[in-house]
């Protein structure tokens, strides 16, 4: 009889050492730490971040060496976590020929991840005047044109995208993310350059440019499982649902470690599985529209129990009642 009520008892702490219950996964949005900005030009630019400039020690200039594009830190005082965020960059041609710029800001987060905003991402406005003309005018309130909160007093356009190889004199600023040029920007697709065009740059043309990005919320996730208890060789359904609070279309890793007593069955939603030593992660790259939602699935199978070790819960047993258990004489 006691060897029956000590295999009873050991049933009973698997029985909850299984039960596993729903949670809510939060999304961490970016706490920044540090920050960097590279910036390609032909021939020189000016940088401002949230109305506070931004330099090499002098300024960014033109380079032809594309692993020396010139980079600088950036204050982490400068950057706006919570609210609306711009660049200002002031681009002068010195010289007869191009004018354009391109640039990258990597910013590394609390958590060790990072967010990126470079001159191919949206958001960016531009102004056009000649060497020795005004800069763009204030706004209605004072604010001058690389202000965070400046009106875009005057006549702002969308810049464009520079596609003349000939403009490709100098470096453009590199995307870490995937080693290739970012968009290079200018009043022309020739960057001014072409004798065809009427709109040739002359020396000393100025461009302006401002780009607003804020931090989005983050995406919510919550796990859920289909039941909370189980035996072994039931099948476990653990789904995903992933909500998007921002009015923009993002794209989003989810990934999760399946329980170590159990295998992987299947999923849907197009997860690829992979194994790392002894855990197997599942994995999903998810689009999700603009305020949109919608749930991701795998399937397990209860293959083993926990391990316990049977010998150390006979000595704690003999030890916390002061008898003999079992076959113990």
């Amino acid at each position: 009889m006691v060897e029956k009520g000590l295999k009873q008892g050991i049933i009973i702490i698997f029985f909850f050492i299984l039960i596993i219950f729903p949670f809510i996964i939060y999304s961490a949005s970016c706490t920044p730490v540090s920050a960097r900005i590279c910036v390609g030009t032909d021939d020189e630019a000016y940088v401002w971040i949230n109305g506070n400039v931004v330099d090499d020690g002098t300024h960014f200039y033109a380079v032809q060496d594309c692993n020396n594009v010139p980079c600088a830190n950036v204050p982490i005082g400068y950057i706006n976590a919570s609210g609306n965020n711009v660049i200002a960059i002031q681009n002068n041609n010195v010289i007869t020929g191009f004018v354009w710029a391109s640039w990258v800001l990597d910013i590394t987060c609390f958590d060790g991840s990072h967010y990126y905003l470079t001159s191919g991402d949206t958001g960016i406005v531009y102004y056009n005047q000649p060497l020795g003309s005004p800069t763009p005018s204030n706004d209605g309130s004072g604010r001058p044109w690389y202000h965070t909160d400046y009106g875009n007093a005057g006549t702002w356009s969308i810049p464009v995208t520079v596609t003349d190889p000939a403009a490709l004199y100098d470096c453009p600023a590199t995307d870490p993310r995937t080693g290739n040029y970012v968009r290079m920007l200018s009043y022309s697709s020739s960057a001014g350059a072409n004798p065809g065009d009427p709109n040739q740059s002359p020396a000393g043309q100025i461009l302006y440019f401002r780009q607003s990005f804020s931090f989005l919320q983050p995406i919510s996730i919550t796990k859920t499982i289909n039941k909370t208890t189980f035996n072994l060789n039931e099948t476990i359904t653990y789904c995903f649902n992933y909500s998007n609070p921002e009015n923009v279309a993002r794209t989003f890793q989810l990934w999760d470690t399946i329980p170590a007593v159990t295998d992987y069955i299947g999923c849907n939603g197009g997860c690829s599985v992979q194994t790392y030593g002894s855990d197997v992660v599942v994995s999903w790259t998810i689009n999700v529209a603009a305020n949109g939602s919608g749930t991701v699935c795998m399937w397990v199978l209860a293959a083993r129990y926990p391990y316990f070790n049977f010998m150390e819960f006979l000595a704690y047993r003999k030890n916390f009642y002061n008898t003999y258990i079992g076959t113990e004489q």
